[in-house]
């Protein structure tokens, strides 16, 4: 029957499969809609959810422990994730959420973790992003101080506002500085809030080469050296 089928038929059976493949390779990327804060344990259900459902892209660690013994997660995605990083594949981290009531940076942090598993498959740029870097996102670095806000009140410095974490510290003030240049990181981690002390240490094992911490409030960027 193959055999007896005329050029015109095989033009038109590969114009059919043509538009098939045109299909699929244009299918619809996935929207992901904010529709309201995940408080801590919405947020570590979303993130079960994700590793469970994308096990071959990403997994759930955990960078340390609050003062109120809240874990702090980490979603890494990268294709592999599950296998011995590649050599010289850039390492990506992405935090948010250390002052607790600048929440935006934490729902972002999630939609996008969301987004480019979700899209993985459906749009070739996703795909480049995941095949080629490893991503570590911490969508809260502050779920204490997130618990202890009030939506809707996103401004105040005062302590009880959320902006900072169990011991009422402010995280963004209590990282090292130039004056702690000559210390190792085991003084820095030991005279340092539990959170700091564990971003300290992560980044002292983990050779990442770009940087993002996300807060709310203001069109700013900070450089590294900047020492504001």
């Amino acid at each position: 029957m193959v055999a007896d089928m005329s050029p015109r038929r095989w033009v038109m059976v590969g114009m059919a499969i043509l538009s098939q493949l045109v299909s699929l390779s244009a299918a619809k990327t996935v929207d992901i809609v904010l529709s309201d804060y995940h408080n801590y344990t919405q947020l570590m259900d979303e993130l079960d959810t994700l590793i469970e459902s994308y096990s071959d892209l990403s997994r759930l660690y955990i960078l340390g422990a609050t003062i109120e013994e809240r874990d702090i997660p980490v979603i890494q995605i990268s294709q592999g994730v599950r296998e011995d990083r590649v050599k010289l594949k850039p390492m990506i981290k992405l935090i948010a959420n250390m002052h607790g009531n600048e929440a935006v940076g934490r729902e972002l942090m999630l939609a996008l973790a969301r987004y480019l598993l979700q899209n993985y498959e459906r749009d070739p740029r996703v795909a480049k992003i995941v095949n080629e870097s490893d991503i570590h996102i911490v969508p809260t670095l502050n779920p204490d101080g997130f618990e202890n806000s009030t939506k809707g009140i996103c401004l105040g410095h005062h302590k009880g506002s959320g902006r900072h974490n169990g011991n009422l510290v402010d995280l963004n003030r209590a990282f090292p500085s130039w004056d702690d240049l000559a210390e190792t990181k085991e003084q820095l981690m030991a005279k340092s809030e539990p959170e700091v002390a564990a971003v300290i240490d992560w980044i002292f094992s983990q050779p990442f080469v770009l940087s993002a911490n996300f807060h709310d409030g203001a069109v700013v960027a900070n450089y590294p050296w900047d020492d504001s």
